[in-house]
């Protein structure tokens, strides 16, 4: 998997657009890069109870980690700015950062929020690249979906799908669709 991840893309216009943003950490390098790429998605997603606990992912090595939660003055609260952090063998890499994405015509997404909750998946397959020298190629990794919606109207809902690998981190956001957003359009992305 690579993680050279620097060309941005722009966003559109569509309707129900979902932006998917990949924050990429190489802990060799220990520096972060990003891709921002714009699809249309569809989703739907239930109620549920909020937390207070950030939100941990490991690598399957469990060198890794990246961690979601709500901050409220800078610290992990019920309801508050959607942020992350990575660490890399219990060392931070990435203090935390905020997430949201800017919508034009709307407050920014994610900056008053509460984790609905969060739902944990792995995978591990082995697969063959036509040209290359390493054949063939293992895809492991732990991954996590974080649900978030706001704290007050219009209440809109946001995710944030994390995958960990071994050697990499990479994250991205889904917004389903959903009533109160009938139509969205990006005017930036948010993330630190």
């Amino acid at each position: 998997m690579a993680f050279g991840c620097a060309e941005r893309v722009g966003a559109g216009s569509l309707a129900r657009e979902a932006v998917h943003h990949r924050r990429c950490v190489s802990p060799e390098l220990a520096m972060p890069s990003t891709t921002l790429l714009a699809r249309i998605v569809l989703a739907t997603a239930g109620p549920a109870v909020g937390q207070t606990a950030p939100v941990v992912l490991r690598s399957p090595s469990r060198e890794l980690e990246i961690a979601f939660a709500t901050l409220a003055d800078g610290a992990p609260a019920e309801t508050g700015q959607l942020a992350y952090h990575v660490t890399f063998r219990a060392k931070p890499v990435l203090d935390w950062s905020n997430l949201g994405l800017d919508l034009q015509g709307a407050q920014l997404l994610g900056r008053e929020v509460r984790i609905l909750a969060s739902d944990a998946s792995s995978g591990d397959e082995t697969w063959s690249a036509p040209h290359g020298k390493a054949n063939p190629i293992r895809n492991r990794y732990n991954a996590v979906t974080v649900r978030a919606a706001e704290t007050s109207r219009p209440t809109r809902r946001l995710e944030i799908e994390a995958r960990a690998y071994d050697d990499g981190l990479a994250f991205r956001y889904f917004v389903p669709d959903q009533p109160v957003l009938s139509e969205l359009r990006l005017t930036a992305e948010a993330t630190q």
